[in-house]
């Protein structure tokens, strides 16, 4: 018998032999098919082929067990009841596309430094036209321009009339004027204190007046007049008076005239003193040739009278 068939009957895998069977005569052995000889070839040779590690009870002691606490699967089970399903009065859900079917853009990369806002200039507003005149507040301004006030040569005292500002001096009434005349003695005929304040008014509209008013103001003098000279008497410039065209024509005519006299009787002047020159010289010439004359009639006939 040869050592192939003693392993296979002694291998575990046949079984126990039954008195029943050891009775009867041991039929022929079949032979085993291919794959079986491999495998118990291996069987024969783990000892030496074997790479599995060994277990760790062979390094390490064994340690007491412990009780391990159930873990809840993470997976929810399912609900026993069906999902409600929703109401008529809300809309219904949006269909669901399916996945990957469109390539969405990579949104830009956002930057973590705060971007710093550029002003964008706001579209001016379009005011309707007004009808204020653009020179208006250089106006008002020259108007708030303040006046100091004068005090009286005689008694040191300030005039409730007196203008603080321009606007104020340009609404004088002529009866305030006349008292801001009469408070600065600025009357005709001038008193003594007339003459002690830098400028006074050359032709005052004040007059006295012999009766009980004292002084009375001159008719035919206008506000703008009695304005303009009180103006140059406070020290304001551009108050000189205004005198009507025809006046001003009439004294324009006047200058010219005279310069045409002047320059007439120069040159009338001129031409007479030439002419009388020329009469000098010629009587001068006239004088001389007379004088030679009377010289060689002279000489000539004493000479030939007395010769003869």
């Amino acid at each position: 018998m040869s050592k192939r068939r003693i392993s296979e009957t002694i291998s575990p895998s046949s079984p126990d032999p039954s008195p029943v069977s050891a009775q009867l005569p041991a039929p022929a052995p079949a032979p085993a098919p291919a794959p079986k000889r491999r495998r118990m070839r291996r069987q024969r040779h783990s000892q030496y082929l074997s790479i599995d590690p060994p277990s760790p009870e062979d390094y390490y002691p064994s340690s007491p067990i412990t009780p391990t606490t159930p873990v809840s699967s993470p997976i929810p089970s399912t609900p026993s009841s069906p999902p409600q399903q929703p109401s008529q009065s809300s809309p219904p859900p949006p269909p669901r596309t399916p996945r990957y079917r469109h390539i969405l853009p990579k949104p830009p990369p956002t930057s973590t430094s705060p971007t710093k806002t550029t002003p964008q200039p706001q579209p001016q507003k379009k005011t309707p036209n007004s009808k204020i005149h653009p020179h208006l507040p250089l106006i008002l301004a020259h108007f708030r321009t303040p006046l100091h006030p004068l005090v009286s040569s005689t008694t040191g005292h300030q005039h409730p009339d007196f203008p603080r500002s321009l606007l104020q001096y340009n609404l004088l009434t002529s009866e305030q004027l006349d008292r801001l005349a009469v408070h600065f003695h600025q009357v005709d005929p001038p008193v003594r204190g007339t003459f002690w304040y830098p400028v006074r008014i050359v032709q005052p509209w004040i007059r006295r007046d012999g009766g009980a008013k004292g002084y009375v103001a001159d008719e035919e003098v206008g506000l703008e007049v009695k304005r303009r000279r009180f103006g140059r008497f406070i020290g304001l410039r551009g108050c000189e008076e205004i005198l009507p065209s025809g006046s001003l024509k009439k004294r324009r005519g006047r200058r010219r005239l005279r310069r045409g006299r002047l320059g007439r009787r120069k040159s009338m002047g001129k031409k007479k003193k030439k002419k009388k020159k020329k009469k000098k010289k010629k009587k001068k010439k006239k004088k001389k040739k007379e004088k030679r004359q009377r010289r060689c009639w002279r000489g000539w006939s004493g000479s030939g009278l007395r010769r003869w």
